[in-house]
């Protein structure tokens, strides 16, 4: 920065300044006064300059002021799967400053995932991630805006869930825990997501109309029918403990449970299912398995809370992979008639 008379107009001094360091843009400006007020103008730019600058910290230095708003902001799972992705993240970026990053990095990074045998779909959620704290850090004076786009692969589709038969989710309802089953009947009688099911509150069960009403994703209402009398049994036992607040206390935290998949797991292997098991496939199972019954497409739509009907019809294209997985046992029958018939 520097202030100097102007060369041919009287009382005049040009300031010049490079708010992005020598190597950026020069701003000049004009002022009409004396020596005295221009310098004093002249330290104002300075000083404004110095307070909005971005503080600009390594990439590891800013993580936990942005954790800590994603633990104010966002669900235990969200806060989780950020966390999860930072494993990866970090080593690769954490030692560099953000106006460090460029393309070039990211496509190294991504080159550095693939080898090590992770999915495209698995690496787009972290560099998602990575954007979040980007942005997060411009938003908060942390660094300046990136000149480019962090470009992750083409949108791949998730692999259609392999729906267990209705005999499986049986099994694994008569073996596992009992302070487990009412949360896998929302998930799979209710068609709930995890986090809907493991914070449900006693306040939002209405025994008398049958009903659960709550506030489930994108802070929607929800209305759910309690489905099955099992499922009403569950959760009579529930409120008998439980007048109000969750339902579903981890004892050790005090706090919802934040899964239940080791105990679905536990149930699959007492029940001599190999299949992975896992909470959102119960989801699907009661929407592949409610189709297959006879409900609605539009009724199955309002029980799931999707904003569309797009998203349930998904269901459609998995009960035809489920007719025709189960239509091969039909075939394997016929022909062990066949084979009688010709040792008789």
């Amino acid at each position: 920065m520097s202030v100097r008379e102007h060369p041919t107009k009287a009382n005049t001094w040009i300031i010049d300044y490079y708010p992005q360091g020598r190597k950026g843009k020069r701003v000049r400006v004009h002022f009409v006064g004396n020596e005295a007020e221009a310098r004093a103008l002249e330290l104002e730019i300075r000083r404004q300059h110095v307070n909005s600058s971005p503080i600009n910290p390594k990439i590891v230095d800013a993580i936990p002021d942005w954790l800590q708003e994603m633990a104010n902001n966002y669900q235990p799972t969200t806060l989780r799967d950020a966390k999860t992705c930072l494993k990866h993240l970090v080593p690769f970026f954490g030692h560099l400053f953000f106006n460090r990053l460029t393309p070039g990095l990211i496509e190294k990074f991504k080159s550095h995932r693939l080898a090590t045998g992770v999915s495209k779909r698995t690496i787009n959620k972290e560099l998602t991630y990575f954007s979040s704290l980007v942005n997060w850090a411009v938003d908060n004076g942390y660094a300046e805006p990136l000149p480019f786009k962090i470009k992750k692969f083409p949108k791949v589709k998730a692999p259609k869930p392999n729906i267990p038969h209705p005999d499986e989710i049986e099994a694994i309802i008569a073996h596992i825990e009992p302070k487990y089953r009412p949360v896998l009947l929302l998930l799979y009688d209710g068609g709930m997501r995890r986090s809907e099911a493991l914070k449900l509150k006693a306040e939002s069960i209405n025994l008398k109309t049958n009903l659960i009403l709550f506030t489930g994703k994108g802070n929607k209402e929800r209305i759910i029918p309690i489905t099955t009398n099992r499922l009403r049994e569950e959760l009579e036992k529930a409120l008998e403990k439980t007048k109000r607040g969750y339902l579903f206390v981890n004892p050790k935290t005090g706090k919802p449970y934040d899964g239940i998949r080791k105990a679905l797991i536990r149930a699959a292997e007492k029940s001599g299912i190999e299949r992975r098991v896992y909470h959102h496939l119960l989801r699907h199972s009661f929407g592949t398995h409610a189709l297959a019954a006879g409900l609605n497409l539009r009724a199955i739509q309002g029980v799931m809370g999707h904003s569309t009907s797009k998203t349930t019809e998904i269901y459609t294209h998995l009960l035809g992979d489920y007719l025709a997985e189960e239509s091969k046992k039909f075939d394997a029958f016929i022909k062990r008639k066949k084979g009688d018939a010709n040792t008789g």
